[in-house]
């Protein structure tokens, strides 16, 4: 058994995850070398992007609910089980029990959508930069009309 647990800890250190930068090997996956698209499909990476901001946005934000609902209800069954004077506490565990898997789900959420936000606003960072040399240059005023800056 320890042996077992031993390996099984070995393994867990083991894996790395390296969420804001992922080369693939597959053509499906996503690209990482945006200087090789043209503006629509910059533009496309750039909304997926935004949107998957949005959905790690709402990931963080149900985690933490969550959580804090778990967390309140674990909190409620210990103190009635603190307080109580009888023997059977089925009905207190059951919540404790609710609770923790609420706490752990709602973590888990944290844990996934945290990553999601931070890679996300990153390829959107490098997305913005790649798009740059697809704007028009400012136009000159007409005709001598108007200022013009330059620094």
């Amino acid at each position: 058994m320890k042996k077992l647990f031993i390996i099984c800890i070995a393994i867990l250190f083991s894996l790395t995850t390296n969420a804001q930068y992922v080369s693939f090997a597959n053509v499906n996956a996503n690209i990482t070398d945006y200087s090789k698209l043209n503006e629509d499909q910059l533009n496309l990476a750039y909304s997926k992007s935004e949107k998957n901001i949005k959905t790690s946005q709402i990931l963080v934000g149900a985690g933490i609910g969550a959580t804090i609902i778990g967390a309140v209800m674990y909190m409620n069954s210990i103190n009635s089980i603190i307080g109580s004077t009888n023997y059977d506490f089925s009905d207190e565990m059951a919540g404790s029990t609710a609770g923790i898997l609420f706490m752990l789900g709602g973590g888990t959420m944290v844990g996934i959508g945290i990553p999601l936000w931070i890679g996300n606003s990153n390829k959107i960072n490098e997305i913005e930069i790649h798009l740059t040399k697809f704007k028009a240059p400012s136009q000159k005023p007409i005709a001598g009309i108007g200022f013009t800056f330059t620094f």
